[in-house]
């Protein structure tokens, strides 16, 4: 009885070892540093890939934009797309160089489209520059229910900042930001959180804009004062609805 027992616990103990191994070896998916990057001619900047040790980098327009081993420069205004190849599957950055001389641009962060929509509409009103912030993982339909345990409401609940994909070289260049988001219960996303802790704002004029399901844009603004240090903020506005006129009486 003893020998079985004795025989039983040591094939438990190997399968035990062999299970860690294998968990410890377990290859992680590969990712890219940055989904969106915007810069002006001649700025550079190093595209890293995670979890994976041959990448093959190529770009869809050389005369926009150039990338050797990761290292992407810009060459002249446009947008072109960096794809790392990793095996079989594709990894994607989409590029856009500015000329430099606008002093104006819309940063916006949209999950559904209708703060996308309102971005647009401010690009058009101002003719500003225009950049998306993108998370690293992408919000899925489940989560943004209003369900307690959806990933948006845990994040709102726990004033998360995740991780953003989206890298803005020349944000010096800019004297105003046309600053868009949904609001989510009552209050800006996390991922205008993580954008307002990594760039400073000071020094220029930010003009807050949202989209909303009826909160408004009052709950997010003492966050947006309180982080966009040094910098003069305009007035808030909800343009879920706006007309372009009335986007345009709100940039004066």
């Amino acid at each position: 009885m003893r020998k079985t027992l004795s025989i039983l616990l040591s094939v438990v103990l190997v399968f035990s070892v062999m299970a860690g191994a294998e968990a410890s070896f377990a290859k992680k998916a590969p990712a890219i540093s940055a989904k969106v990057l915007h810069m002006k001619k001649g700025q550079s900047h190093k595209i890293k890939m995670t979890n994976a040790k041959k990448v093959k980098w190529s770009t869809s327009s050389k005369k926009i934009a150039t990338v050797k081993k990761g290292k992407v420069t810009a060459k002249k205004a446009g947008t072109a797309t960096i794809t790392a190849k990793v095996g079989k599957k594709k990894y994607k950055c989409t590029v856009t160089v500015s000329n430099g001389k606008k002093k104006a641009v819309v940063i916006y962060f949209s999950a559904t489209g209708n703060t996308k929509k309102a971005a647009v509409k401010v690009k058009k009103a101002t003719g500003a520059d225009i950049v998306r912030i993108v998370p690293k993982k992408a919000y899925s339909k489940a989560d943004l229910t209003y369900e307690k345990t959806c990933r948006a409401n845990d994040e709102q609940n726990k004033n998360s900042k995740p991780a953003i994909a989206t890298v803005i070289k020349n944000l010096k260049q800019y004297k105003v930001v046309y600053l868009g988001y949904p609001i989510w219960w009552g209050k800006e996303p996390g991922t205008i959180r993580t954008f307002m802790t990594k760039y400073s704002l000071k020094g220029k004029t930010v003009m807050p804009f949202c989209t909303s399901g009826g909160s408004g844009i009052d709950g997010s603004i003492p966050f947006i004062k309180k982080n966009a240090k040094g910098a003069t903020i305009g007035e808030g506005m909800d343009l879920t609805d706006a007309t372009t006129a009335e986007i345009k009486e709100w940039i004066k």
